[in-house]
């Protein structure tokens, strides 16, 4: 049992001795990516890849198989139960049934939705790795102050690094502390961005992306936090839907019979 913001989180609830334990964890749900793919033979979801540090694409992917790393988030499947059993089931029947048209969420659903988003803001590679270079910022601003006190040029604490070698204790943490999150994002409101053109949506390694346009022409990080006045999130759901999530305060999105009941 973990205790995490106020919430308690059960961590031994792995599988049992006899059911086999989930070596390849993903960071993009499965449930999302197999609505931008097709099934194959023998019911195996497909997906085409288009690798942007190659510059090529990777055609007839199984979903199973990309967007994840074996043991991302743990190796006795406590988290990656978590993950599937909390936040990606629950979500998922709601965003099959958004794919199929029904648009309106409501109670219960939408507190589901909003755990799911901002886990997935979390979930990511790049998350992991802007998680362990604040972690190393905040070592390295210790090390510059102890080594000043104690008679030491300070900009050698800039010469080291330092180095997690259990990654997974990263993302499992942020994954739960995103989860946690959702409950910042309440006041925020739904609605659809529909596609009826012939550039299809599509999806990423990182799910969920964020924008502020109260504050665009500003430059600081803090303007895409989840807490700030102007807040917006996208998350694509299928090749013509995109979901957004925005501060009603600030904005107005679309026609009302589109908007989904908060």
């Amino acid at each position: 049992m973990q205790f995490v913001d106020g919430v308690f989180i059960k961590l031994s609830d792995s599988k049992k001795a006899n059911e086999k334990m989930t070596r390849n964890q993903h960071y993009v749900p499965q449930c999302l990516l197999k609505h931008f793919g097709w099934k194959a033979n023998k019911g195996i979801w497909k997906i085409n890849i288009f690798d942007i540090a190659r510059s090529t694409v990777r055609y007839n992917q199984a979903i199973e198989e990309v967007f994840s790393q074996n043991y991302f988030y743990d190796k006795d499947n406590s988290i990656e139960n978590f993950i599937e059993r909390k936040i990606e089931t629950p979500a998922s029947i709601i965003i099959d049934q958004i794919v199929r048209g029904n648009f309106e969420v409501v109670n219960e659903e939408s507190l589901t939705l909003l755990r799911f988003i901002s886990s997935l803001l979390s979930r990511t590679l790049s998350a992991r790795e802007e998680a362990l270079s604040i972690f190393n910022s905040h070592i390295e601003s210790i090390v510059r102050q102890l080594l000043s006190l104690n008679g030491f040029n300070p900009e050698e604490a800039s010469n080291g690094r330092f180095e997690i070698y259990d990654l997974s204790q990263i993302a499992s943490l942020i994954t739960i502390q995103g989860s946690v999150n959702a409950i910042i994002l309440r006041d925020l409101a739904f609605h659809f961005a529909v596609n009826t053109t012939e550039l299809e949506f599509c999806i990423s390694d990182h799910p969920v992306f964020t924008y502020n346009w109260l504050y665009r022409n500003l430059d600081h990080p803090a303007i895409t936090g989840i807490h700030a006045r102007g807040f917006q999130a996208f998350l694509p759901v299928s090749p013509t839907l995109t979901l957004c999530l925005y501060d009603p305060k600030v904005y107005k999105y679309g026609q009302k019979s589109l908007a989904l009941a908060h």
